[in-house]
């Protein structure tokens, strides 16, 4: 059994409502995620939390007593002796947090929410999402940190503040697992559709296999995002697997890929008035070369040695 995550913003749980909708959403899922995570609750107190009860689930709340909006919330299953990460939550204003950790064979596993507006002073965000990451870092525990940041990633090349909020992450060797957008927008001034990705999951976890992705829904304004961490929480009662997946890039490599990378025809690629089916043209074609000339083989590393690989950088070979 794996690990199951399940984020959404729910844009208000303050009414019987919206949480009954919720409710019966999930009730009708086939199977149980392990902990769902929701932001935007609105709650402004105990009793409004206390409107949603996932049957089962212990729950812990971030709640905004003195204004409206905002919050977080996880429902953790009951199979989780887990313990409350107060620590881990961002000290910063206007943002909501909350962080568990869940005890697992081979070492536990951290997960958090957080909900950070728009408004919010992205200094101070950053600043405090940093000392959360590197305390994670140095406890060289798995993670896996859920919500909705308010930060489009489809923008990573045309904004800064964007470029180092991924680059925080990358850094510490997280990875997004969510690529598609989470909000769609109609602007009815200008008659035009947006799409964002705003609702992410980030983990540092990536040896898993990870299944991942984006639920169309009218549930909300924001569609929900999920997580599904193959086989159990843990790779193995003796550790991270020892073998690592690589291509091989050795001179002779790269020299044979370039050599044929000059002599493909790519004319079709260009001709092709499809962008869709050109790319996908372009994608085969150099995939085909790079498992000719570049193959990818299993290397075997001591157990020790794949644990300090996975806490390496993006740009270790």
């Amino acid at each position: 059994m794996g690990l199951c995550l399940f984020h959404l913003n729910t844009r208000s749980l303050n009414n019987a409502d919206k949480a009954n909708n919720v409710i019966s959403y999930i009730s009708s899922f086939h199977n149980h995620f392990d902990i769902y995570g929701f932001t935007e609750s609105w709650f402004n107190s105990i009793e409004d939390a206390n409107l949603i009860s996932i049957e089962g689930y212990n729950s812990e709340n971030c709640i905004r007593e003195d204004r409206r909006g905002g919050g977080a919330s996880l429902f953790i299953h009951p199979k989780y002796n887990y313990v409350k990460r107060e620590d881990l939550e961002l000290n910063c204003s206007d943002c909501d947090s909350v962080f568990v950790e869940l005890p697992v064979e081979c070492g536990n596993i951290i997960v958090g929410v957080i909900y950070k507006p728009q408004s919010v002073d992205f200094t101070s965000f950053i600043t405090e999402l940093e000392r959360t990451i590197a305390v994670v870092n140095n406890e060289n525990k798995r993670c896996y940190i859920m919500g909705d940041f308010n930060l489009d990633l489809l923008k990573h090349d045309t904004s800064l503040d964007v470029a180092n909020f991924i680059n925080l992450f990358y850094s510490f060797n997280f990875c997004p697992l969510i690529d598609r957008p989470t909000r769609i927008a109609f602007n009815e001034k200008k008659g035009t559709f947006s799409a964002t990705i705003i609702d992410i999951i980030f983990t540092n976890d990536i040896l898993k296999n990870i299944q991942s992705g984006v639920i169309t829904t009218d549930l909300s304004d924001h569609f929900p995002v999920f997580s599904i961490t193959s086989g159990n929480a843990s790779n193995s009662a003796n550790g991270p697997s020892p073998y690592l997946t690589k291509r091989c890039m050795k001179p002779e490599n790269i020299h044979g890929l370039k050599n044929a990378l000059s002599v493909t025809d790519w004319g079709s690629v260009f001709t092709d008035p499809n962008p869709e089916s050109s790319y996908n043209n372009f994608n085969t074609k150099l995939n085909n070369l790079l498992n000719i000339h570049c193959p990818i083989k299993n290397k075997q590393y001591s157990k020790r040695s794949a644990q300090k690989k996975t806490m390496g950088y993006p740009w270790d070979n």
